[in-house]
């Protein structure tokens, strides 16, 4: 039987969880692209908001004036549709913490797997883990 020594097998665990953190970091980077780009639109959002209120104002305070209906609907729609915008860009930010949530578990599984075979390397032997 071909047995590997605990060395060689940490070794081997070694350059795969070197590719395994070479991919998340790519995943980190990609979600940080994303992360500003969603802070990017919020601010977008932000400013068009902030637009739509200080045209409400200006309209509220020149209510003595006549308004059309119509011109009241538009308004009405514009509203809409940015509260509609904010609503996607919420959901997108809650995704995106999901996801950063389940990258830092990932690399703290990562962290202890780098530990554990450390420890192998220095001591020489191979340890089970705890529970399994």
């Amino acid at each position: 039987m071909n047995e590997r020594r605990p060395s060689e097998t940490a070794a081997i665990r070694l350059a795969e969880l070197s590719r395994e953190i070479d991919e998340l970091e790519s995943s980190r980077a990609a979600l940080l692209k994303r992360v500003d780009r969603t802070r990017d639109e919020l601010l977008a959002a932000g400013d068009r908001i902030a637009a739509v209120r200080a045209s409400v104002d200006l309209l509220c305070e020149h209510m003595a004036d006549v308004v059309s209906i119509d011109e009241l609907r538009l308004i009405e729609d514009e509203i809409r549709d940015i509260g509609m915008g904010v609503d996607e860009l919420g959901r997108e930010s809650t995704r995106q913490s999901f996801e950063s949530d389940s990258l830092r578990e990932t690399l703290d599984e990562a962290e202890q797997e780098l530990e554990r075979l450390s420890e192998i390397l220095v001591e020489g032997k191979v340890r089970n883990p705890r529970g399994h």
